[in-house]
């Protein structure tokens, strides 16, 4: 099937669900994303997001923790998975702690989103075809704002290596996606529970201050 077919169909099923229509309780449309035309504006891409139908999570949309005014200040963007995994108010304080004390920038310098941009429903577990449907509009995302650092919080880079074209999926080591650097530290919820673990973690995140410092 050719993109200007796919386009179609998206957009039927866009004016069908405006008539009264209703999608079926199907886990998802496939990957209807991957051949749509997304807007190079940051706002309109949101709003993109808020208006998603393509899976019945969307009635169940989830807002981003974020700070800045201006996207062009942005220098470094978390990634989460999911808001089934929510970043709590002490995770978001430690997020704060290691932007203005370790890598020492403002906090309206850097931008939290997830991979999932609604919250699953707790009796349906978390799968790959769900976040296909996502991850396109987690690519604009990171594209439209084009941080000099993207770091991913917990063990989720093997969700999103095909879109950042990353093979090493290990913590710590320093990545490239088209002149970004990328890194995977632990989540904050998991030092939470570990501290023992936020020495390891201080190191990696050194290296992006360094990197940020040079940068």
């Amino acid at each position: 099937m050719n993109l200007t077919k796919k386009n179609q169909i998206l957009n039927n099923l866009y004016k069908m669900k405006m008539v009264g229509y209703e999608y079926i309780k199907s886990p998802l449309l496939n990957t209807a994303t991957n051949n749509i035309s997304l807007p190079n504006n940051l706002t309109q891409l949101l709003q993109m997001v808020s208006n998603c139908d393509l899976c019945y999570y969307s009635n169940n949309k989830y807002t981003n923790h974020n700070f800045q005014d201006n996207i062009s200040d942005i220098k470094v963007i978390f990634i989460n998975l999911s808001p089934k995994l929510p970043i709590s108010n002490k995770s978001l304080e430690m997020i704060e702690n290691i932007t203005t004390k370790v890598l020492n920038i403002d906090i309206k310098q850097i931008y939290i989103t997830n991979i999932l941009k609604c919250i699953p429903s707790k009796d349906i577990s978390l799968s790959d075809e769900q976040l296909q449907i996502c991850k396109p509009y987690l690519k604009q995302e990171i594209d439209i704002i084009q941080p000099k650092v993207i770091i991913c919080l917990g063990q989720i880079l093997s969700y999103i290596k095909d879109i950042l074209k990353i093979d090493d999926l290990k913590h710590g080591v320093l990545q490239d996606y088209n002149n970004i650097k990328v890194v995977s530290i632990d989540h904050p919820s998991f030092l939470l529970r570990n501290p023992s673990k936020k020495v390891d973690n201080l190191n990696y995140l050194k290296q992006i201050k360094y990197f940020l410092e040079k940068n």
